[in-house]
């Protein structure tokens, strides 16, 4: 945890730095989704794994890459079916008491009235590069950090509360972010590998990117 929050406070300062800089506003707006993971990448797996020589394929389950991707679609297409029928769930209960998802929750100006290449920039930035560096910050570090401390269950609740918490959103999608979480917690400790939750992760994402698309252009 301690090296999550230093490689965030190494975001904040990279991205403060940036912003003094001619150049910076160009590089926050083409770059930013890839500045904004790095340093807390970069800084936890150097402070977690400095004194074991593990390489990536190893500590986040990718390897031997095919077998694994092969075992991972079953169990990542589960996840999403459960993961949609719970966000419905919570919508028309949501719904019923009052609670709705604010419309700047889900609505993304790039995709609705940005260039094609703003839109495939966006769907970049959403299907492949959050997926990828939130499941390795979220469940591939946290999750074991919190692991050897608490055991698996509270690890999975408490990786999917640290990953809600950092979306900032109202109270229905902070629920469903953190159902996704749970989801996606219970594929890494049930596979050991982060590739099913990545999927997961990248299909929902891309479902909501298309959903944009249908509906406004």
């Amino acid at each position: 945890v301690a090296g999550l929050s230093l490689g965030g406070g190494m975001t904040v300062l990279v991205i403060g730095c940036l912003v003094l800089l001619p150049m910076g506003p160009f590089l926050l707006r083409e770059y930013g989704a890839i500045l904004l993971y790095l340093p807390i990448v970069i800084v936890s797996y150097v402070l977690l794994f400095r004194s074991r020589p593990y390489v990536l394929s190893q500590v986040f389950g990718w390897s031997p890459f095919l077998p694994r991707l092969r075992a991972s679609l079953p169990v990542a297409l589960m996840v999403v079916g459960v993961g949609l029928l719970g966000d419905w769930g919570m919508m028309i209960v949501g719904d019923s008491l009052g609670y709705t998802v604010h419309w700047t929750e889900w609505f993304v100006p790039d995709l609705v009235w940005g260039s094609w290449g703003q839109v495939l920039k966006t769907l970049t930035e959403f299907v492949l590069v959050a997926p990828f560096f939130e499941e390795i910050i979220f469940r591939g570090l946290l999750f074991p950090t919190l692991h050897a401390k608490v055991g698996g269950h509270l690890a999975i609740m408490g990786s999917a509360l640290f990953f809600a918490l950092a979306h900032g959103y109202g109270f229905v999608a902070f629920l469903a972010v953190l159902w996704s979480g749970l989801l996606w917690g219970w594929a890494y400790a049930r596979t050991g590998s982060l590739l099913p939750g990545m999927i997961a992760h990248a299909i929902n994402n891309g479902l909501v990117g298309y959903s944009l698309l249908a509906f406004f252009r």
